[in-house]
């Protein structure tokens, strides 16, 4: 049910009517909506992911960009392009990226039954240590996808690739490649 109410604005003398419309509370059968206002579908499809890159000791030096990719397999889902590169994280902040964003589509359709195959790669420019853990939630906030890794370091390219198997949050197993300039992350996939 909604109703139409007045409500009155004194200042200097003046009083303004000011209507404004209150609303019922929300029906259980709402959709939630993305930071869009736009429906989120319902089921294992995934269909926006935000990244979650808490900044530790080493902070990201404001000129040196970063690249967000999800790769399905080997099959490029998204990429961010070069980004935040006039934008330092500080020690002890969080910043976070959203897929889709602007221009940067999902370019594939992925469901929760891809969540085995999914991997983040992150990339950073130039040779200054950064120092983070990273989280990816999807379809705003509902599905855990890859849990808090523990820090790794960004800096300069390795000469070869490290892979080991990270402790996550929760005892959960992460498989990750150290490059050095670039680390990739399994997704771990929780609703």
């Amino acid at each position: 049910m909604r109703r139409l109410t007045a409500g009155f604005i004194v200042g200097c003398g003046l009083a303004l009517v000011v209507p404004f419309v209150t609303h019922a509370a929300p029906s259980a059968q709402q959709v939630p909506l993305d930071r869009f206002g736009n429906p989120i579908k319902q089921g294992p499809s995934i269909t926006e992911m935000e990244f979650f890159f808490n900044t530790r000791g080493d902070a990201k030096a404001v000129d040196e960009p970063i690249n967000i990719q999800v790769l399905k397999n080997n099959t490029l889902i998204y990429d961010s392009g070069w980004i935040q590169g006039d934008v330092a994280y500080n020690a002890n902040t969080s910043h976070n990226w959203f897929a889709p964003w602007a221009d940067k589509p999902i370019l594939v359709p992925v469901s929760t039954a891809d969540c085995q195959n999914l991997k983040l790669r992150v990339e950073k420019q130039g040779d200054k240590p950064w120092t983070t853990n990273v989280r990816v939630l999807g379809n705003a906030r509902s599905l855990l996808l890859l849990a808090d890794t523990p820090d790794v370091q960004f800096g300069k390219k390795n000469t070869a690739p490290v892979n080991d198997v990270l402790n996550g949050s929760a005892g959960v197993k992460v498989q990750h490649t150290d490059g050095g300039s670039y680390h990739i992350f399994s997704f771990t996939c929780r609703g």
